[in-house]
């Protein structure tokens, strides 16, 4: 196997081991997390509608030898009958009505995009096409979000991707500039800075970094559910698209080259941890391919043999077109 199609292997199955870590922990605090010793204890192998929608992005640019938005949108009604798995309400509102031939995403910033735009990162990871990495993943995200900050978290995460694809090695403060340089624009308000921001994180401990970035960018009246004598102080990841991203991108960089310490470490920061599990899983695995990931996590994973399958074909259809 080449390097190359590990890195596509390791994207996908990444993506999906991820997801599927997160997946029995998703609503719970850090605090309740800190008292597991072994995460991966309750893992069944269990994905969620993020591996689906990923897939079907996956499978849409196969099946289009690249991207092609109506056969992407026929891809997502796919999902429909498979059926979702814990779905947002936002990506099936708007599947919902795509179904019906109505274009009407939902005005969320949620990270229902950035969640599974991941192949569009592998399939245009080459520096003469990251200006289509772009508008596919910001057309890929305006199927069912058209808020900024979804559009924003997708294509960070897309570039991630992109990125890391091409570097034997991690150079946090070169990865957190390439990705706030790539959607600096005033169309994307606050998310550059953010990300620039990440760089302070680095020195301080882990748990005080989580809990600052899990609710970064979320304003009222969403902060006030965070600010309850419930949940105040306990450590929680918010599921709109900013802090999902950012503590994704901070826990990658935090361990690079150990996919499985990467999942555990944002998984610990609690509340939609299947969607931080899979980003951080897709971006960790493009990075260390597929022979970096447990084996233990990968055999136990439902419909592993079809994941597989769907990214060899990605990657044959890659290079059928590029090399």
């Amino acid at each position: 196997m080449s390097d190359l199609e590990s890195k596509f292997l390791g994207c996908i199955i990444g993506c999906a081991v991820g997801d599927a870590f997160g997946e029995p922990y998703e609503g719970s605090l850090r605090s309740d997390l800190e008292k597991i010793y072994d995460l991966s204890s309750r893992y069944r192998g269990r994905y969620t509608d993020d591996t689906q929608l990923t897939l079907a992005i996956a499978n849409s640019l196969i099946e289009g030898r690249g991207f092609n938005i109506n056969i992407l949108i026929d891809n997502f009604i796919k999902w429909l009958n498979e059926p979702p798995i814990g779905p947002g309400y936002g990506c099936l509102s708007a599947i919902l009505n795509l179904a019906k031939g109505i274009r009407s995403p939902s005005n969320s910033g949620g990270n229902g995009t950035a969640m599974r735009v991941s192949p569009i990162g592998l399939f245009y990871h080459k520096e003469k096409d990251l200006d289509l990495l772009k508008k596919y993943a910001k057309e890929s995200s305006l199927l069912t979000h058209n808020h900024w900050a979804a559009t924003a978290g997708a294509i960070v995460v897309a570039r991630a991707v992109a990125y890391v694809i091409n570097k034997p090695k991690i150079d946090e403060y070169d990865f957190i500039d390439t990705l706030a340089n790539f959607i600096d624009d005033p169309e994307y308000r606050t998310f550059p800075k953010y990300i620039r921001e990440l760089k302070n994180y680095l020195e301080i401990p882990v748990k005080d970094a989580l809990k600052d970035l899990g609710l970064k960018g979320v304003e009222h009246p969403f902060i006030d559910i965070f600010n309850t004598p419930e949940i105040k102080g306990k450590g929680v990841i918010s599921g709109y698209t900013i802090p999902t991203v950012l503590c994704s991108l901070y826990s990658f960089i935090l361990f690079p080259n150990n996919y499985q310490k990467s999942i555990e470490e944002i998984v610990r920061g609690g509340g939609d941890t299947d969607t931080t599990g899979a980003i951080c899983g897709a971006i960790s695995g493009t990075f260390n391919g597929i022979e970096k990931i447990p084996s233990s996590l990968v055999n136990h994973l439902k419909n592993k043999e079809q994941i597989i399958s769907t990214a060899k074909q990605l990657y044959k259809i890659y290079v059928e077109i590029n090399e």
